[in-house]
């Protein structure tokens, strides 16, 4: 599994921690994948397809313009099965 997160926002570090600990209690691993500005979404999703993952979370928010708006189209160009917060 991958999670995208925007590595300027505190809260969305927590969020990662918290998805860590439930991945774990599962028997999975995470990928983490940091951005900073929408500019890195498209390297972002790269490296996930290039990993093969099966799963991908996004913990994205508007600051920097890091919103929903640009994971799902993204995920389609990429065939990525995505859930967004």
């Amino acid at each position: 599994m991958a999670v995208i997160w925007n590595a300027n926002n505190v809260a969305a570090a927590r969020y990662l921690a918290e998805s860590r600990s439930a991945a774990r209690s599962l028997g999975l691993q995470i990928q983490s994948v940091e951005v900073r500005e929408p500019s890195d979404l498209d390297a972002a999703f790269g490296a996930i397809v290039a990993a093969r993952r099966s799963a991908l979370m996004t913990i994205l928010d508007q600051e920097k313009g890091l919103g929903h708006a640009y994971g799902p189209s993204l995920a389609a160009n990429f065939r990525q099965a995505a859930t967004f917060w």
